[in-house]
């Protein structure tokens, strides 16, 4: 393991990530006290699961993978430095994220070393330390990469990355350079790109309390079914947008929980993904009809009218979502952009509720763009709008238009560099972006790079945008 260890810090090291790298020794023999293996076993002693996991308390509270402890009789935990402890108790499970907290048997008065979560949340190209299972790639350590942003309902934020790590190694802590807790492994074998869960999910709502010894389990069906893997890994395909998959997997859940009536949400919003117009009607029907004072259904039926461009029902599910679920974050922002586009709500109205639905949800990064859009409208000059954008751009780089009103600010603050770059962005995200080539072109040219800007205009304008072919015709002919 010390081999391992001085590996992982050359590495860290050569690639100028961290410079100092007695702290980072510090920083990993930390994390390597606060994590363990957990493994499972049968009635007859035969293994049942293998996952990772990591302690959230010095009293021997720890997370790990919830559904090796389905059938199970038995179950205990193996620190790095070899030590093996009892699992006592199931206290809870997170069926979204196929998460269990579990209390380990520990002699009296041992106190365990624990992870605290990441005040900031991890951003895409940041990459993470991973403490996984042994018998996995790395041999227990690894250096995982997050290449993608995504959102979705009940888990928010997540990240993507890709790797080889089996299951083995779901429940991995994957730690920041501080040390601290940044995200949680989810893995399906034979598929490349990993989930990474948000470490906010700790203090989520959703933990449902089980609070049986391992053995008591199995006959206590319902609560074991809380462990089942179904739901999770439908999220799991819905984030990686495999939407048949998830479907699939959400169907398999529904078998054991047939009035859940979030898991038809679920599969209602992936089937109408892969064009199943018909299930995707009956299974929103049924949740409709089994969500006791549900929301979740509604505000993906208000998203399929917003994609079709319908005659206006988005409103409709909009306004009973909120109802349902006044704190619902991203019902809050689309709700707040009809009523802009409409010009039904005034600026200060639209302002607090944009605030609202960030204090709700505060990985939420539509709603800092469009708080961000708004403030620089009305204030051009207002630095509160350029940290919105700045914080929309760390949470989702992909979401359309914020590098281009990002960049249109540093231009108009005469930043004509700091904007190229980001009109850059924009056009690497989107070619099509007229609005950051029209704004590129001027930069370019009041950097004095003429021949750059006439092309961008000339772009521009060849997709549309009049005031780019007007600045073509006057400074380039």
């Amino acid at each position: 393991m010390k081999a391992l260890r001085s590996i992982f810090i050359l590495l860290f090291v050569s690639i100028g990530t961290i410079a100092n790298s007695q702290n980072l020794m510090k920083i990993i023999s930390q994390a390597e006290d606060a994590v363990f293996e957990a493994q499972t076993l049968k009635k007859d002693g035969s293994v049942n699961g293998n996952s990772c996991g990591f302690f959230i308390s010095s009293q021997g509270l720890g997370i790990t993978t919830g559904n090796i402890f389905m059938e199970a009789d038995s179950g205990y935990i193996k620190t790095r430095n070899g030590n093996k402890y009892p699992i006592e108790r199931i206290v809870s499970a997170h069926p979204y994220s196929n998460l269990a907290i579990v209390k380990i048997k520990a002699p009296r008065n041992k106190k365990f070393d624990y992870l605290m979560p990441a005040a900031k949340s991890f951003a895409e190209g940041q990459e993470l330390m991973a403490f996984t299972h042994s018998d996995d790639a790395g041999k227990g350590t690894n250096i995982l990469s997050i290449n993608g942003i995504r959102y979705y309902p009940v888990v928010s934020r997540s990240g993507i990355c890709n790797s080889a790590l089996t299951t083995n190694s779901n429940g991995s802590a994957l730690i920041d350079y501080d040390g601290k807790l940044s995200g949680i492994l989810s893995s399906i074998n034979d598929q490349p790109q990993k989930v990474v869960f948000n470490s906010y999910l700790l203090d989520d709502k959703n933990w449902k309390t089980i609070d049986l010894r391992v053995g008591e389990l199995i006959a206590n069906r319902s609560q074991m079914n809380l462990l089942d893997a179904n739901l999770c890994y439908g999220i799991h395909f819905s984030i990686l947008e495999d939407y048949i998959e998830a479907a699939r997997k959400f169907g398999c859940h529904l078998e054991l929980f047939n009035k859940d009536g979030i898991a038809y949400s679920m599969r209602g919003w992936a089937r109408y993904k892969y064009n199943n117009t018909g299930g995707s009607k009956a299974d929103f029907f049924e949740a409709d009809r089994k969500s006791t004072n549900g929301y979740l259904h509604l505000y993906l039926q208000a998203l399929i009218e917003l994609d079709k461009q319908g005659n206006g029902n988005e409103d409709y599910y909009l306004n009973k979502c909120l109802s349902a679920n006044p704190k619902f974050s991203q019902a809050i922002v689309e709700a707040t952009l009809k009523k802009i586009k409409k010009r039904s709500i005034t600026f200060d109205k639209a302002i607090n509720d944009l605030t609202d639905a960030i204090e709700s949800d505060s990985l939420n990064a539509k709603a800092y763009l469009e708080r961000g859009k708004l403030l620089h409208r009305r204030f051009p000059n207002n630095n509160v709008a350029l940290e919105d954008l700045d914080k929309a751009i760390f949470l989702d780089p992909d979401l359309p238009g914020s590098y281009s009103i990002r960049g249109t600010i540093c231009f108009a603050d005469r930043d004509f560099t700091t904007a190229v770059n980001d009109f850059n962005k924009a056009v690497l995200k989107n070619p099509k972006d007229t609005q950051a080539l029209f704004y590129r072109g001027n930069a370019f040219y009041s950097l004095g790079l003429k021949k750059r800007a006439c092309s961008d205009w000339q772009k521009a304008g060849e997709l549309g945008f009049l005031e780019a072919y007007n600045s073509y015709t006057t400074y380039c002919k």
